[in-house]
Parts: structure tokens; C-alpha cells; sequence
């Protein structure tokens, strides 16, 4: 939604969807944030970051030939990586692309860049996990749920707002 309401309509995801259930929901998140503002989803606009099918665990991104306005990445450190490899390929961001990530993480990218990212609060997550998993020892019977965890939006600086050039056409 930060990446819309800044102009931008043109926005990949970067993320493995079935490498893990975190990624499918924040993937899905980024499907009903684009629906609702009447942007179409491709398929092309989605980025693997990883390999499903391996031990290898790291984080790896090809970038593609025609890139977008801005990225959307599953998590802080798919953002740091992908920064570093539109670097290599002489973008600035957020001059060039404009990139968020998620989970306030990995969000300190250097002296002067700080990722735009959404933070859960972590002691309430950690909290909660520990009480259910209790719970679910316990009672392995117990009918499963939903929790909702508070959270926020950490506003950095990897975003840059194009709402007048797309109203202008200016550059």
C-alpha cells in the first residue's frame, strides 16, 4: 500500500510463494493491496528468491531485463539482497526503483539508507507462539486459530514518491 498510495503501479514481488506459509501470506497480502487498487496481477511480477528444491537456503535474485518502478519483498533481507544487485546494475534506489521489505529485520542498509519495512511485535509473537504451543501439548485436541499480532509500518527512506511525475509525465 506504501508503494501505491507514493504513485507507483508497476510493482514486483520478490519472494518464493510456496517456500514457506510466511511468504504465501505476505504474497497474498500483496495480491489484495493491488486488487483493491484496480492493478493488474501478472505472473511475470513475481521474483523467486530462493530454491525450494535444495538444501541451499540463501537468498538469491536474478533480476529481470525490464525492471518496475518498485519491488515488494517477503522479507527485509530479500530487500537488502535486492538492493545490492540493482546497485551492481548502476540503479539508485529510491532515486530509480523504489523497494519495502517486512519484518524490520534487516532494515539498517547503511550510514544513510534505511528500508521501508512492517515490523510485528516480536515479544508479543514470541509470547504467543510459546502459549500456544503449550496449550497444543497439553490439548492436542483443541480446535486451532487464527491471532491477530499488532504491528506497524517503519517508514525509511527506499521510497521515493513518483505521484507527480505520473500526474505530469515530468521525469
Amino acid at each position: 500500500n506504501l508503494l501505491i498510495e507514493n504513485g507507483h503501479r508497476d510493482i514486483m514481488f520478490v519472494g518464493t510463494v510456496e517456500a514457506g506459509e510466511s511468504i504465501t501470506d505476505r504474497y497474498m497480502g500483496y495480491c489484495k493491496a493491488m486488487k483493491k487498487h484496480g492493478i493488474e496481477l501478472r505472473e511475470e511480477h513475481i521474483i523467486n528468491d530462493r530454491e525450494t528444491d535444495s538444501k541451499d537456503y540463501s537468498i538469491k535474485i536474478s533480476l529481470p531485463d525490464k525492471l518496475p518502478t518498485a519491488f515488494a519483498c517477503n522479507c527485509d533481507l530479500s530487500g537488502k539482497v535486492l538492493i545490492k544487485e540493482l546497485e551492481k546494475r548502476g540503479f539508485k534506489v529510491p532515486e530509480d526503483i523504489s523497494v519495502v521489505g517486512f519484518d524490520n529485520y534487516y532494515s539498517k542498509l547503511g550510514a544513510d539508507m534505511q528500508l521501508s519495512t512492517y515490523e510485528n511485535d516480536g515479544k508479543m509473537l514470541a509470547k504467543l507462539g510459546v502459549k500456544t504451543l503449550i496449550k497444543n501439548i497439553e490439548k492436542p485436541e483443541r480446535k486451532k486459530g487464527i491471532r491477530i499480532i499488532s504491528s506497524r509500518p517503519v517508514r525509511g527512506n527506499t521510497v521515493k514518491n513518483i505521484n507527480w511525475e505520473v500526474k505530469s509525465g515530468g521525469s
